[in-house]
């Protein structure tokens, strides 16, 4: 009876963790294309926008990045403010005026997002971005990643360490 019973336990538990399985393998496209959306959102946004490094671009930001990368943005432009009063004539740390994009002549026309890649409630992806001037055309890359907070992917941070510079001690 006790053998009887534990085989039963494990027909129940063997097709419990089948189940889970299915739904983890059902969610993980879900949440690739929903963390691709998010990316594809944000970065849309932007360059149609054009947004320079200011409190306006960081407030209108703030719902497709994540409170931490809010909070870092923002202290970052206090401290831009005080080093530009300091330094008067100095160019600030954000020369081109865009955390999110570096570029040095024009903004970028069209984007493309790589291949998602989810840790967790973590996803990381890179961007190839395209540019044209009157000097030609280029791309660029860079990477970002994301979090999920709440059931919505949110940017975390820019490939080239984005937080971490903004977290450095000296300006």
């Amino acid at each position: 009876m006790y053998t009887q019973k534990m085989t039963v336990f494990r027909r129940l538990l063997a097709s419990w963790f089948l189940c889970l399985a299915a739904l983890s393998a059902q969610a993980q496209p879900q949440n690739e294309v929903a963390a691709r959306n998010a990316v594809s959102s944000f970065y849309r946004s932007h360059i149609k926008q054009q947004k320079l490094f200011t409190a306006r671009s960081v407030r209108l930001w703030r719902s497709s990045i994540t409170p931490e990368l809010y909070q870092a943005l923002l202290y970052e432009l206090k401290r831009q403010a005080n080093y530009l009063r300091a330094n008067p004539g100095n160019k600030p740390f954000f020369e081109g005026g865009d955390p999110f994009i570096e570029f040095s002549d024009g903004y970028p026309t069209a984007f493309s997002i790589g291949r998602i890649i989810i840790l967790g409630g973590k996803a990381y992806t890179k961007l190839s971005l395209a540019f044209t001037n009157s000097t030609g055309k280029w791309k660029d890359y860079d990477s970002l990643a994301l979090q999920r907070i709440n059931g919505r992917w949110l940017v975390s941070d820019r490939g080239s360490n984005l937080l971490k510079t903004l977290r450095r001690r000296k300006y």
